[in-house]
């Protein structure tokens, strides 16, 4: 299984992520990505940049950097992946997106705990807008689920 359908956020994004399993497909992987017809915004030899599906609400800008390789956990990406993705990659969504400042989210492992949708390593970029009083609201993300109190 390559999807969590249970933490889907919108009707469109269910009806993908069935599509996706019936046919045994990764959304991140290149077949995924061919399916729906998804250009990235840039690729590199390891990673591509790309645009969400689903932005969080208020972002101004929400994007992946997600690896090429199917994996599901950081300490299975390779040197080479780390140099491109801190060298390359980061910067170009600095330089070309004109993101002055971002909060990163690393998404891995059991999507139960962390409310992923996909079982593929990646990396959200969220943009927001400069704080301009005490009440301006934050961008909330699902980062994992409560314990019971």
């Amino acid at each position: 299984m390559t999807q969590d359908i249970n933490n889907t956020r919108s009707d469109k994004m269910r009806e993908r992520m069935f599509l996706l399993e019936k046919r045994g497909y990764c959304y991140f992987c290149e077949e995924g990505q061919t399916l729906f017809e998804k250009s990235p915004l840039h690729v590199g030899e390891y990673w591509y940049v790309t645009e969400s599906d689903s932005p969080y609400k208020g972002a101004v800008m929400h994007i992946m950097v997600v690896p090429k390789r199917h994996i599901t956990l950081p300490d299975e990406l390779t040197a080479n992946e780390l140099v491109e993705l801190t060298q390359k990659m980061i910067p170009w969504t600095r330089d070309n997106l004109n993101i002055r400042g971002a909060s990163a989210l690393f998404r891995f492992g059991d999507t139960k705990l962390t409310g992923a949708t996909l079982h593929h390593f990646h990396i959200h970029l969220i943009h927001g807008v400069e704080k301009s009083d005490i009440n301006h609201q934050p961008i909330w993300a699902v980062v994992g689920f409560q314990k019971p109190e």
